[in-house]
């Protein structure tokens, strides 16, 4: 199919955003393991470097994201990006600061996914959310 996104192409093409903040409620250890389960695929699907966890205004989040960060790199992954704001500016504020970083770093891009920190967004569906955005942008041009 000519207007086929394959893998390289969407590895090439494709940065994700990660905004994350936990209240004080949840453990550390599930903190760690929502980051994990949000992140952990990364590495199979794009370039590390084309990632970045944005740390919305709290500096236990950001601690436990800066261990999955080392975690993956000592997988052979390479780095994540790590952006911590210096206050909560709310999940659009994470977003519009993390898209500044990113394409700031990668302005080749041509699709930003948006993942939560929270684990309930596998990368998995990377691919398909592109392809999807790919075949939408074909269609209308």
């Amino acid at each position: 199919m000519d207007d086929w996104i394959d893998h390289d192409e969407m590895a090439a093409s494709t940065g994700v955003i990660v905004p994350a903040f936990f209240s004080a409620k949840p453990s550390d250890a599930m903190v760690s393991r929502l980051l994990w389960m949000t992140l952990g695929d990364c590495p199979h699907y794009l370039p590390l470097e084309q990632v970045w966890v944005v740390v919305d205004g709290d500096a236990r989040t950001a601690r436990l994201a800066e261990e999955v960060r080392g975690a993956l790199h000592r997988q052979g992954h390479g780095w994540l990006n790590i952006l911590s704001l210096p206050e909560n500016r709310g999940k659009l504020g994470a977003i519009q600061a993390g898209m500044r970083a990113l394409l700031a770093l990668h302005p080749q891009l041509r699709w930003i996914v948006i993942r939560d920190g929270d684990g309930d967004h596998m990368m998995s569906v990377t691919p398909q959310l592109v392809r999807a955005a790919h075949f939408m942008a074909q269609a209308q041009g």
